[in-house]
């Protein structure tokens, strides 16, 4: 069969930098932007040859699990002013781009005597991706007497990206295994104030 193992790396260290911009050119519309930059290094990964049993640090061989060094996000929305049609509601309308670099999901190690621990990790590898989101919505709305209520139409992975988000190397098996992320999704959200 199989078998998952959870190793402790030893010491690892994380560099990075993140930075967020928000600007409102005209009134009603805002801008958004924010981006981050990580550069992981593991110090010290000790684990043994599986071939030899010798001693082996891996630290400047082993992937890094489940980071990107580069995540992103951009958006625009618009926010109106009250509109007395809507009972004073507003109307907000808003689309993001989210983004991230490629992502491993083993360490692969690749020992002195030739073993590799995910021989297969090129397929299970996350590549680069971008998914793009949209809302439409009627916020604080009254009809009368009635208490107010929000309406927004919402898309998420609005062109379908397929995109991987975990992956399992049954290297010694011959295969291996991805998990994919939601396709594009539609839905309506509807809430009461009072």
């Amino acid at each position: 069969g199989a078998t998952n193992v959870v190793t402790n790396a030893g010491k690892s260290e994380y560099k990075g930098i993140e930075f967020e911009i928000i600007a409102k050119p005209i009134e009603g519309v805002t801008m958004d932007l924010n981006m981050g930059f990580v550069n992981p290094e593991y110090k010290k990964y000790e684990t043994a040859d599986p071939l030899t049993l010798l001693p082996f640090d891996a630290a400047n061989v082993a992937r890094f699990g489940y980071t990107s060094q580069t995540t992103g996000a951009a958006g625009i929305q618009y926010d109106s002013k009250p509109l007395p049609s809507l009972g004073e509601g507003k109307l907000m309308a808003r689309v993001e781009a989210i983004w991230q670099s490629k992502q491993d999901f083993h360490p692969a190690i690749v020992y002195p005597s030739g073993w590799k621990d995910n021989p297969l990790i090129d397929t299970t590898t996350s590549d680069a991706r971008t998914i793009i989101n949209a809302r439409l919505a009627l916020n604080d709305v009254s009809i009368g007497n009635a208490p107010k209520f929000d309406v927004s139409l919402w898309a998420k992975n609005l062109f379908d990206e397929a995109y991987v988000i975990q992956g399992i190397d049954f290297g010694a098996l011959g295969f291996a295994e991805q998990t994919y992320g939601a396709p594009r999704t539609f839905g309506l959200d509807v809430s009461v104030k009072y």
